[in-house]
């Protein structure tokens, strides 16, 4: 079922499912959704045929739609067609960059979709029904984005463990805060993080780049350095940089550092080291983790040329 809206510029993220064939309309109220700000919603530029009940001798002829996002946004449910050929119109849905929308997921087996449901992130969503949105108690916005690059991998290094190094990629005027280290060479992250300032002095550039690590001596496939943000007075980073060579530092809009007030100590948590590489330098690259529900993790890596002793930690 698809829910409505009663005003304008509100728009359902999919349609609602419920477990009957007696066409009873959905028990809880549905989700609907109103842009904020420009590029915060856009519409599904197609959908994918997921599953359609030819065969069934069902009453109705029907489909399950995947909607397909442009590149930057999430689709947080699916549609369904009372038809065999139609599609609905794409305008009718959209996209966002963890509330419970109330829509609906579907695959063409008998098995549960894969990996975990996006959710729309609770803190930054704005419900109609309330007067104050209090916008002023944040700095920040976090969006996840499934877009991201890869920077660097450790294939033919010999190590002992794998690793590749990710950046993630939002919209315009968001911006990483570290790169992501994921302890493997054959597949990614699920998600990455990009961060948005919601006061001017929030976030800045840092002002250079010391090299931690470079990988001279490992025979890798890729050249690879690792490289820590030098902050402007004020300012912590909250993760470090890769770059696909030994020589170039990474560009200063690659990332943004923090303002040292808006962090909170956080945790280490182990991805790789070198070991086994035959590389001329030791590397350990750690997670920085939230250590408590007061820090909130971007998943951000940081590096040393040792194999212990990590540095102080802060998370947003």
């Amino acid at each position: 079922m698809a829910p409505k809206a009663i005003e304008s510029g509100y728009y359902i993220l999919g349609d609602a499912g419920v477990p009957s064939t007696n066409s009873a309309k959905p028990s809880t109220s549905a989700i609907l959704v109103k842009e904020m700000e420009a590029g915060a919603l856009a519409a599904p530029v197609s959908f994918t045929e997921v599953w359609r009940d030819r065969g069934s001798g069902g009453a109705y002829d029907g489909r399950f739609l995947k909607l397909n996002p442009p590149s930057g946004y999430t689709c947080l449910g699916f549609a369904a067609i009372k038809s065999w050929y139609t599609l609905p119109s794409l305008d009718l849905y959209r996209d966002t960059y963890a509330l419970d929308a109330f829509t609906f997921t579907a695959v063409g087996n008998y098995n549960f979709p894969s990996g975990s449901p996006v959710l729309l992130n609770g803190q930054f969503v704005k419900n109609h029904q309330e007067v104050s949105f209090g916008a002023d108690n944040f700095v920040f916005n976090v969006y996840e984005t499934p877009d991201k690059d890869v920077i660097w991998t450790d294939r033919m290094t010999g190590a002992y463990k794998g690793i590749s190094v990710w950046r993630s990629r939002g919209k315009t005027g968001t911006y990483s805060l570290g790169d992501i280290a994921y302890p493997a060479t054959t597949q990614e992250p699920v998600r990455g993080f990009v961060v948005k300032a919601l006061k001017e002095d929030a976030l800045k550039a840092p002002v250079d780049f010391r090299q931690i690590y470079k990988d001279v001596g490992t025979g890798g496939r890729w050249d690879g350095a690792f490289y820590q943000p030098i902050c402007p007075a004020g300012y912590r980073a909250l993760g470090h940089v890769a770059m696909r060579n030994h020589w170039q530092k990474p560009p200063t809009d690659s990332m943004r550092c923090v303002k040292a007030e808006y962090t909170t100590p956080g945790k280490w948590v182990f991805i790789w080291d070198d070991r086994g590489s035959g590389g001329y330098q030791a590397c350990t690259v750690s997670e920085a983790a939230a250590l408590n529900s007061d820090g909130q993790s971007v998943q951000a890596m940081w590096t040393v040329q040792s194999y212990s002793g990590m540095g102080l930690l802060h998370t947003c």
